[in-house]
């Protein structure tokens, strides 16, 4: 086994291009540290085909390839050769790289699936590798019929491995399904919260009062204006869930959802004073996607850098990094974390999206 290692440190320049040099320079040489007698390895149609004072059982067929040719594509003239000898191994090699197929495993359908060793020149520097070729290939264990046992045990182990690793997979998906639910459960907390906020900062309406049979003074129509000027002033600043602030009635607007739009309807905002035409549409109450194409406004407002500084943020963080080009457009789907954070970026200003997006 020892004189197996040396051919781990030989070089491509060592070894040549073509099939006749691999076969010559790496794969004989190979077989005879195995000891095999090259004599016995020519065939008229075969590279080479090892039977000669074997049982039939222990028959041997290589393919030998260009230096570093992919050996994928070439796999299926190996099994035409196997099929017609029926022998114990089929071998394929380009000097770089040393597949084994068993051609009489029976479990897998398909001869690719067959493959029991793919080994690396280079890792013949390791006994363990080495002492595998040897158990399978060696002359001594092909004629007294103990290759085919280590054959076997190897696609035993080979298939032991496949059982493990199903058990992987199924453990697997069965933690993504459990992380699904986890993501699940964390929406519907999520969707509770919002309504939480909803009501605690839903104001009640305003009930008209009834004027058929009172009409108000000056003075009382001049404080009416007043009160409702105060009352307008007075409501609250809101942090939505993107991080931005809003106020006044953009607030209620926001955190009411009012299922004026569905989810996946194709919406648009088109203003052709500041040249806007996007197109979007709702992923979930709170994401929405922004889609390919999409034309921004020209300019923005003073007070958006203030008022939506996120969305300010993100518009000049698009343009910086080319999201949005240079003719305004988005070069691709973009989703934001609200519909009114989609709005604001794209028209320039702090923006109520429920508003703004209209159905097509």
């Amino acid at each position: 086994m020892k004189e197996l290692i040396k051919f781990a440190d030989l070089t491509r320049s060592q070894i040549g291009d073509s099939e006749e040099d691999v076969k010559i320079n790496f794969i004989v040489p190979l077989l005879e540290a195995l000891g095999h007698d090259r004599l016995n390895f020519e065939h008229k149609y075969k590279d080479i085909f090892i039977r000669k004072g074997l049982p039939k059982t222990s028959a041997v067929i290589v393919e030998t390839k260009k230096y570093g040719k992919l050996l994928d594509p070439e796999i299926a003239q190996l099994e035409r050769y196997c099929k017609e000898e029926r022998p114990l191994l089929g071998l394929i090699t380009n000097g770089d790289e040393l597949r084994i197929y068993s051609h009489g495993w029976r479990r897998p359908t398909h001869f690719t699936d067959k493959i029991i060793y793919s080994i690396k020149r280079t890792d013949l520097k390791d006994q363990k590798t080495c002492k595998r070729i040897y158990d399978i290939l060696s002359r001594e264990n092909l004629a007294n019929d103990t290759a085919e046992d280590y054959v076997v045990k190897r696609e035993n182990e080979i298939r032991e491995g496949k059982k493990d690793t199903e058990q992987e997979r199924k453990e697997f998906d069965r933690q993504i399904a459990a992380k699904k639910k986890e993501i699940e459960d964390l929406k519907k907390k999520k969707e509770s919260a919002i309504q939480t906020i909803t009501t605690k900062f839903l104001l009640p309406p305003i009930l008209p009062i009834s004027t058929d049979h009172y009409q108000p003074t000056t003075h009382e129509r001049s404080q009416t204006r007043q009160t409702g000027t105060r009352a307008s002033k007075t409501l609250l600043k809101v942090t939505l869930p993107d991080g931005e602030t809003i106020q006044e009635s953009k607030a209620l607007d926001t955190f009411v959802n009012t299922n004026r739009h569905e989810i996946g309807e194709r919406l648009i905002i088109k203003r052709h004073k500041n040249k806007i035409l996007a197109y979007g549409h709702l992923l979930d109450n709170n994401n929405f996607k922004v889609l390919k194409g999409s034309i921004i406004s020209t300019g923005t407002a003073p007070k958006f850098q203030t008022s939506a500084r996120k969305s300010y943020n993100l518009r000049n963080q698009y343009l910086q990094d080319g999201t949005i080009n240079s003719d305004r457009q988005f070069i691709r789907d973009v989703e934001f974390n609200s519909i009114s954070s989609a709005a604001s970026v794209i028209m320039g200003d702090s923006k109520n999206g429920n508003k703004e997006w209209k159905k097509e």
